[in-house]
């Protein structure tokens, strides 16, 4: 019998869910709940009900992020969630250490500072749900203002794990770079 390598089957898995998506016709974006932060989810992919609600929960904390409610963002992370320090590239480990280090990123980019948040968009999110756990893969773009604004993007995958009703980010990778 072979050997089953997860990495690979996860690699080919995300390709042919991209490769579905663009063959997929045009669903409805999502329409921001509030006019002074545009948060919008472009074409979202979801094979199941249960996919459909973890895209929700995944725009309800980009929403609460763009708009500084960070409290209500950590409702939606698990208290195991881990994420990558690109900087240190070190583990942040724990529900306390990650809201902090968003606390930390947030507070640079507040609606007073030299390079305010304007925008997120998520684009062409799509959630596998596997037993309890989720992954979701998208592209995500952030605009900033200020006297030299300038654009994010980054191609990102969460992790959701199944707590009672809500699913909770467990982990999530991400890799800005600017774009023109």
């Amino acid at each position: 019998m072979r050997n089953f390598n997860f990495a690979k089957f996860l690699s080919l898995f995300s390709f042919v869910l991209a490769l579905v998506s663009l063959l997929l016709p045009s669903q409805a974006a999502f329409a921001a709940e509030e006019e002074k932060f545009k948060v919008s989810c472009v074409e979202p992919h979801s094979g199941c009900s249960e996919s459909a609600k973890i895209i929700e929960e995944l725009k309800d904390i980009v929403h609460a992020l763009n708009t500084g409610n960070i409290d209500k963002a950590a409702e939606y992370y698990d208290e195991q969630v881990t994420s990558i320090d690109k900087k240190t590239k070190k583990l942040i480990t724990g529900k306390k250490a990650v809201i902090d280090d968003l606390k930390k990123r947030m507070e640079a980019h507040n609606p007073n500072s030299q390079e305010p948040l304007k925008s997120i968009t998520i684009d062409h999110p799509m959630a596998f749900v596997h037993g309890d756990t989720a992954t979701v893969t998208f592209v995500a773009y952030k605009e900033y203002g200020g006297d030299r604004p300038y654009k994010m993007e980054s191609h990102c995958t969460d992790i959701f794990v199944k707590r009672g009703d809500m699913w909770k980010k467990l982990h999530y990778v991400s890799n800005w770079k600017r774009v023109k």
